[in-house]
Formats: C-alpha cells, structure tokens, sequence
C-alpha cells in the first residue's frame, strides 16, 4: 500500500474505483469458491486470497477520502458516520461470525455458506451505486495532471506524502503508537489459548473469552460518540488503563475478575478504533486523506509483521504480556 500513495492523493472518481475494486472482488470470490469445490491447489487459492486482501485494503484507503467527498468535509457529519459504521460494522461482524459458526457445525452446510458470499459480495456494488454526492468536490483534471507521470515524479511525490505522513502531528505519532501497541496485541491474543493454558484456565473458554472481547468491542464503539477529549489524552488514559487490565490479567486472580479486565480492555479497543478513525479524518485535507491512510495501513502490517518474530522467543507467553 505504500507505494501507491502517490496515485491515491490524485483519484478522480472514488466511486467509480469503488465500484471497479467491488467487481473484481467479487470475481475473486467467486472464482476461489470455484476452485476450492473443485479441489484445486492451494497455492493457487492462496494467491486469490493475496489479490483479494490487496484489493481489499485499496478500497479502504479510497473509501476513507470517498467519505470526505460525500460530506462535502462536513466534520460533524463525518464523525457521526464514523460512529455508525464503527458500531454496525462491528455488530454485523459478531453477528455474523455466530451464524457462520452455526452453520459450519451443521453437516455439509459449508457448501451453502460459500454459496451465500457469492450473492453477498455484489451489494457492495449496488450500496456504491447508490450514494449521491455533490461531484465539484472531487479533485479538478488540472489536479490529476499532478500525479505522478515518471520515475523521478513519483519519487518526488512519494518523498512528499511521506514528509508529511511524518510531520503531522501529533496523528504520526499516535499512528505509530497504535501500530506498535496493535501489533503486539494481536500477537497475545492470538496465543491467548497457551497463555488460558499457563494460568489454569480451560482451553475450551476460549469461545467465551473471545465473545467477552467481541462484546467489549462492540460496548466501545457504541459509547466511544460520547467519548469528547482530544486525542492525545483520550490514548494516553485507553493506554493505562488497557494496559493495566492485560497485566492484570496474568497475576492470581480469579477467573471471574480476568474475564471482566478482558472485557474492560475490549471496551477501550473498542472506542479507541473509533477515536482513531476521527482523528484521521481531522488530521488530514480531502485530497490527501487516501494516501495517509495507505501509509497507516502500511505501517500496521510492518508492525504486526515484525511482532510475531516474538512468538519464536522461547518464554512463557505471560512475558509476552
């Protein structure tokens, strides 16, 4: 995604590459449930799977300026769609990976479950469609003619988009903050099984622990509107007090007390998702928002990239904690 930051600062059309990347990811699913009901490679399904998360994530970047543009840079009707998507997204996630849940565990029901994607992919396209917006404030040609035509203007370009991905503050530096402090968190809580294991807890809540962290999310993001200090502060006391709840959660305590720090912990992810949304949207101008965003996509997969290296340190994961 770093590489295309460049293009993305001068995108004419949102809703036409919106509409183009929510084709061919269709295509991609489609053809991938194809061949996985044909029993093909894996390594060609692999590959699908690779193109379709890079498609994926562009159409994120592109969607962050898109939004800019339908609002006309309204601030307060950005935030308020920020707090719907975050909190319906992450309703529809939970309910939806318990219905996937229930039907995986009927028998020969994942032939239909993959059948379903097939017809759920294509509302992206027509949701897109849809959306009415005032077209003057999309980018001019005269400033699509800025992007980068040779080598030497893209570098200058992508030495551009960087200085100021770098100089904005303080969205930088909480940027690499949350890429960092992401990254790791990630990493514990996909060990979370062996650490349940090291302090006594059954493997088989793990179901249970995950739905405590799902419901947290979800509590977050539905107070996180209420939440009105600036962002500095608001991370400076989610870090403290997540941070606490996951050390917390190693010592001898009880059961019950571990899964209501999990749970307080998952609030604050959950607000904290949509406090760095908003700040996003207040830190950068409608023409550059798209490739920040790709920039801050990038630099959470470098760090979530480089935390699993901890996972090959030979210590109990609750040193990891």
């Amino acid at each position: 995604m770093v590489f295309l930051a460049p293009w993305l600062a001068h995108l004419h059309n949102n809703k036409q590459l919106l509409i183009s990347l929510q084709m061919i990811a269709t295509l991609i699913l489609v053809l991938g449930g194809t061949l996985l009901l044909s029993r093909a490679k894996l390594v060609l399904i692999g590959l699908l799977y690779l193109v379709l998360s890079s498609v994926n994530v562009i159409s994120a970047s592109v969607e962050v300026g898109f939004i800019q543009v339908v609002f006309q840079e309204n601030e307060a009707a950005i935030e308020q769609s920020v707090d719907f998507q975050y909190f319906v997204s992450t309703g529809l996630t939970i309910e939806i990976s318990v219905l996937s849940s229930a039907i995986l565990l009927l028998p020969g029901r994942s032939t239909g479950l993959l059948i379903v994607s097939w017809f759920s992919a294509p509302l992206g396209i027509i949701f897109y469609w849809l959306i009415s917006y005032d077209a003057t404030m999309q980018p001019t040609d005269s400033e699509i003619n800025q992007g980068p035509t040779t080598e030497q203007s893209y570098l200058r370009q992508m030495r551009s988009a960087l200085y100021q991905f770098t100089h904005t503050m303080p969205a930088f530096l909480i940027i690499l903050f949350e890429a960092i402090l992401g990254g790791m968190t990630g990493l514990l809580l996909e060990l979370l099984p062996l650490t349940m294991k090291e302090i006594g807890l059954a493997v088989a809540l793990f179901s249970t622990v995950g739905a405590i962290q799902r419901v947290g999310d979800l509590i977050g993001g539905a107070v996180a509107p209420l939440v009105k200090w600036p962002a500095p502060t608001f991370f400076v006391v989610d870090y403290i007090i997540s941070g606490g709840c996951f050390i917390d959660f190693t010592l001898p305590i009880p059961n019950v007390a571990r899964l209501i720090l999990l749970l307080v912990a998952g609030i604050g992810m959950g607000m904290s998702g949509n406090v760095f949304e908003k700040l996003m949207y207040r830190s950068y101008n409608v023409g550059d928002i798209s490739a920040m965003h790709a920039l801050a996509t990038s630099t959470f997969v470098f760090f979530s990239v480089t935390s699993y290296i901890a996972a090959w340190i030979k210590v109990s994961t609750l040193i990891l904690w």
